[in-house]
């Protein structure tokens, strides 16, 4: 697996955890949108999927690895899809704002686990926050009664490889 997978992965669990404690119910990972969200039932449902997203070299550390490899520094917008559909107004904005929290919780609490220097992540993983929430040009743009967003996670990795 690649270091950015393994991030990612890392991620993927953050989510889980936030979002369980929440009461949010499941974080897939590379799922697609399922059509009921188009159509909210009574009691609503609530979508969040971790996308790979986006990665670029911000900088080489030329002969600075292992038997002189390079060291690659990172920066990788992971996506998170979230959308919470449902036909109660006051609830879907309540349920929409508590993901948005769970999604900055879990990058932050990542950031903190990596901070310890027994965790296996601590040498890879130097930042993690949230870079961005875009709340148009979604899928469910113009769907009534969907409230969504695609955060972006920015994850700051060292790597020996250019992902």
């Amino acid at each position: 697996m690649s270091t950015t997978d393994t991030v990612l992965a890392a991620l993927h669990a953050a989510l889980v955890a936030t979002f369980t404690a929440a009461g949010l119910g499941p974080v897939h990972r590379d799922r697609a949108v399922p059509a009921s969200l188009f159509e909210p039932a009574e009691g609503g449902e609530i979508y969040a999927n971790l996308a790979d997203g986006d990665g670029r070299v911000t900088e080489v550390l030329i002969g600075a690895g292992d038997a002189g490899g390079n060291i690659y520094e990172i920066e990788h917008l992971a996506e998170v899809d979230f959308a919470v559909a449902d036909v109660d107004t006051d609830r879907r904005i309540a349920n929409f704002d508590a993901g948005l929290i769970a999604i900055h919780d879990a990058a932050k609490a990542l950031a903190a686990a990596v901070a310890d220097d027994e965790h296996p992540l601590h040498a890879v993983l130097g930042d993690a926050d949230v870079a961005e929430v875009l709340r148009s040009n979604t899928v469910f743009d113009g769907a009534p009664q969907v409230k969504a967003a695609t955060v972006k996670v920015s994850l700051n990795i060292q790597s020996n490889r250019p992902f």
